[in-house]
């Protein structure tokens, strides 16, 4: 499921609501607050780059989502919500919850739901703001690692490292933060750094020189 977090702690860009009569709920203390990275106008869907996007099968029909790792909860407009054949009752309508975009924008909501969709023929029960506003729909962070769709950072750079790159990288930035304390050059500090490599782990030298964990 996507997280909810208490106020407000990060806010992302969004390419909808331009116009002057924008969407600004009364808050207080009580609400929750969803982020989401970015969304396309509805209009604009055709030219956008297919490269992030991924098709999931629904009960009544497939949509094509935009993988966003910026959000923490899934989007779907009300229009496609209803176009696959969606109950809108069975929408929660929560007053109590918004989505904000970077620039401050609140992007106005019917509710949430939950609604089942099959990708590589698994079944997910995936939670969902419905959205008052024509959009792109948005698959977010929690939903993308669901389905593994992404991978964290870390599972991707140090699988087979077994921490010994890590390590090095700790090794190189207290080697800065030496230099800068005490106004000596990084450089000269790395190069005549003294690092026996150990089963087969160049020095943090030999490393930062050939990008190897960088």
């Amino acid at each position: 499921m996507c997280q909810v977090h208490k106020g407000v702690k990060k806010l992302y860009d969004i390419g909808v609501l331009e116009d002057e009569n924008k969407y600004e709920p009364e808050l207080d203390d009580d609400w929750e607050s969803f982020y989401i990275s970015t969304l396309i106008d509805g209009s604009k869907i055709d030219s956008v780059s297919q490269d992030w996007f991924e098709v999931l099968r629904g009960e009544w029909g497939s949509e094509n989502f935009k993988l966003d790792s910026g959000a923490d909860i899934n989007v779907l407009s009300f229009k496609r919500f209803v176009q696959l054949g969606n109950n809108p009752n069975n929408i929660v309508v929560n007053h109590k919850v918004k989505l904000q975009s970077y620039s401050g924008d609140f992007i106005p909501i019917k509710g949430i739901c939950n609604i089942k969709w099959w990708y590589k023929n698994v079944q997910y029960d995936l939670k969902f703001a419905i959205a008052d506003i024509d959009c792109q729909s948005v698959l977010g962070l929690q939903a993308c690692l669901l389905l593994g769709l992404i991978k964290r950072i870390h599972d991707i750079n140090f699988s087979k490292s077994n921490g010994k790159s890590e390590r090095s990288v700790q090794t190189i930035k207290k080697m800065l933060k030496k230099s800068i304390d005490s106004r000596t050059d990084f450089y000269l500090n790395l190069l005549s750094y003294n690092n026996t490599p150990r089963e087969n782990l160049n020095s943090p030298a030999q490393l930062l020189i050939t990008s190897s964990v960088l």
